[in-house]
């Protein structure tokens, strides 16, 4: 996929094809400290860390895994409720 096919597909996930408002990023951030900022409609599953034991599957400081539909992830510092919570506020 071209870049330019990338920005058009994320620029229509960002529009309610019900009423064509524009809808919010979610800015969530890395476990870096730097910021991203997500289409909440680009989102297709969260998976948490495990607070009972070490992380297996990601570093330390990363407590969401957040999958996307063109199959990529990213892991971010904030919980997947918080995530959750900003997804849910973004599309009222």
């Amino acid at each position: 996929m071209t870049k330019i096919a990338a920005a058009v597909v994320i620029l229509l996930s960002c529009l309610s094809y019900a009423d064509a408002r524009p809808r919010a990023l979610i800015v969530l951030h890395t476990v870096d400290g730097r910021e991203v900022s997500i289409a909440p409609a680009m989102v297709t599953s969260l998976m948490a860390a495990r607070d009972d034991k070490p992380n297996e599957l990601f570093t330390e400081s990363a407590r969401c895994l957040v999958n996307l539909v063109d199959g990529k992830f990213i892991t971010v510092a904030e919980k997947c409720s918080a995530v959750r919570q900003l997804i849910e506020e973004s599309t009222k």
